[in-house]
């Protein structure tokens, strides 16, 4: 049997959980019309970071809500307003992981980040700009004579471009690996690295474009780490004043949490936008739905109905089933997929509410 989701016509499957930052850019798009004040919100801070201004953005909402897709949306946006706008614009997305939690760990995610999909984009801005590419050119772009050395050899893959990676990361590095590099230090520790980050960011923030930092995945930081992460977060903001965005993402249920996680209300009074990313409700599921499945479609057969092979009534009976935390896309959509491989299975071609409540079975969530 071919995939089960092809006997629907989609191209791919649209109710795989997956990480947004390994997700096709074709399928990601803004699909919770039901959030109107968030897309306000969001519109607004479009205009607000792409017409040079310091922004700070927090973005929270239960497990399963979408906040690490939003960040991604956000980025895809970015990119697309800004060529429109004909500028050059910095996204680097960062987390802390559970396992991991830690400033060291999220300052080497920061870098792998901007390494892989920044770091050419600027050495083309920098051969463009200055007709040339080496560690001078470098440095007018980025006034810091090691760091514009490492970015160049890494970007170049000349002159120990894996050694000048290790240490743009912050990885340990012997005294005869500095010598190598001819750099005399190691960034081996957290204020060394949070240094470097702010004199690149700022560098970057003055002499390419606007620079957007994301930090996901708040509600792991530690509590004796908690204080001084936040030191951090306020530093980041406070050295800005111009084409600086930083947008941090937690899990909770309530904005309050915020402070339950250790984070100060100096802190988040530095933000300027709060985004709640809300449960669906019986009343815009289908929407969602239709919204989500119309990226998944193949163009050439689609239905004319957007949300087969679901029935509006079949939507409402699986979210009666499923408990009411979970109401949410990272809940809903792998329990349409359930649904949706039963019924190829069964040769069928709609999922009404007879068929959802004969399946609960399969069901998760409930």
């Amino acid at each position: 049997m071919a995939k089960y989701f092809e006997k629907y016509n989609f191209v791919q499957n649209p109710y795989e959980p997956t990480n947004p930052y390994l997700i096709d850019e074709k399928f990601l798009e803004w699909d919770r019309p039901d959030l109107k004040n968030v897309q306000r919100d969001l519109d607004r801070f479009f205009e607000d970071i792409l017409n040079g201004g310091r922004i700070g953005l927090r973005i929270f909402g239960q497990t399963g809500s979408g906040k690490t897709w939003l960040t991604k949306i956000i980025n895809k946006k970015l990119n697309q307003k800004s060529k429109d706008a004909n500028k050059n614009i910095v996204f680097i997305y960062t987390l802390i992981p559970a396992v991991e939690a830690s400033f060291s760990v999220m300052y080497r995610e920061a870098m792998s980040n901007f390494i892989k999909n920044n770091l050419k984009n600027i050495g083309a801005f920098v051969q463009k700009e200055f007709s040339n590419e080496t560690p001078t050119t470098w440095n007018q772009l980025i006034p810091n004579n090691e760091l514009a050395r490492i970015l160049h050899m890494i970007n170049t893959n000349a002159h120990h471009p894996e050694l000048a990676k290790k240490w743009l990361l912050g990885e340990r590095l012997s005294s005869s690996e500095l010598n190598t590099l001819d750099i005399t230090y190691a960034l081996d520790g957290d204020y060394k690295r949070l240094t470097i980050l702010k004199e690149l960011l700022l560098h970057l923030s003055k002499n390419f474009g606007p620079v957007v930092l994301v930090i996901d995945e708040l509600e792991n930081t530690p509590a004796k780490l908690s204080s001084a992460i936040g030191d951090s977060l306020r530093e980041l903001l406070d050295d800005f004043s111009e084409n600086f965005a930083l947008i941090a993402s937690f899990t909770a249920e309530k904005e309050d949490e915020w402070y339950e996680l250790g984070f100060s209300e100096q802190l988040s009074r530095r933000f300027d936008y709060l985004i709640r990313l809300d449960s669906l409700s019986s009343e815009h599921i289908s929407e969602f739905l239709r919204v989500h499945h119309n990226l998944y479609f193949n163009p050439s057969n689609a239905p004319e109905n957007k949300l087969s092979p679901f029935s509006d009534d079949s939507l409402e009976v699986l979210l009666r089933l499923m408990r009411p935390e979970y109401h949410y896309p990272g809940f809903l959509l792998p329990n349409c997929g359930r649904l949706v491989r039963e019924a190829a299975e069964q040769e069928l071609d709609v999922i009404d509410s007879k068929f959802v409540e004969d399946n609960k079975s399969s069901l998760r969530y409930l």
